[in-house]
């Protein structure tokens, strides 16, 4: 069973598409946005520990980060700005 996870914008009851949380971050950073990859890799560090359980806000999310100087804002970012919520999904 895959492990998901969705990000809604705080005030908001839809979350929020990949791609655009993506060119939010990337302004927030003021870099520009990739076609191919996710800045600094958020999706792959951060969006895998909130679809295993580690929610925006948790000190093990935190912790997950807290050596990667270019992911700690984009997660202070996240935890500002959006929920997060984790599920699985079974194939049936």
């Amino acid at each position: 069973m895959p492990n998901c996870f969705e990000l809604t914008k705080k005030g908001e009851t839809t979350p929020t598409t990949l791609n655009k949380l993506d060119e939010e971050i990337c302004a927030a950073m003021g870099a520009p946005v990739d076609p191919k990859i996710y800045y600094g890799y958020w999706y792959q560090i951060i969006g895998l520990a909130i679809a295993c359980g580690r929610g925006l806000g948790s000190p093990e999310l935190r912790e997950t980060v807290a050596d990667n100087p270019q992911l700690v804002p984009v997660l202070a970012f996240l935890e500002k700005n959006y929920t997060s919520d984790a599920f699985y999904r079974s194939k049936t």
